[in-house]
């Protein structure tokens, strides 16, 4: 719900065409959800799931598990990726600046009623 929101409220190019209707939102994250399946049961043991959630309320252990499925080194500035100065060009310029954060997480419960389409759309059959 909070990605959807985001997405919605969020200005993308027309690249992102999807992201203008809330409707629009639902039916492609219902399209995610089917390829994401599709690849857990044909690769049930190389794809590694984080919530998000879990991620900002403890990343000293979802780091380090993150990088282990991955094969990487864990190094400290994996945890201080925004303090890096390099070119960033995404919608989340500003994000990306900052340390992870739990303050987004739930922010949709205030749109609840503006939602409505998202909700209706996403979790119909």
């Amino acid at each position: 719900m909070d990605t959807a929101w985001s997405c919605f409220k969020t200005f993308f190019n027309k690249s992102f065409d999807w992201t203008f209707s809330l409707k629009g939102i639902a039916r492609y994250f219902k399209m995610e959800d089917r390829i994401f399946e599709n690849w857990c049961a044909q690769y049930p043991n190389d794809i590694h799931v984080v919530q998000y959630e879990d991620l900002v309320q403890s990343p000293e252990t979802v780091i380090p598990a993150m990088l282990a499925h991955c094969g990487l080194t864990d190094e400290l500035l994996t945890r201080r990726f925004y303090e890096t100065r390099r070119s960033v060009t995404t919608a989340s310029l500003a994000q990306v600046r900052r340390p992870l954060s739990k303050k987004s997480i739930g922010k949709w419960r205030a749109y609840e009623k503006q939602l409505a389409p998202f909700i209706d759309a996403y979790f119909s059959k």
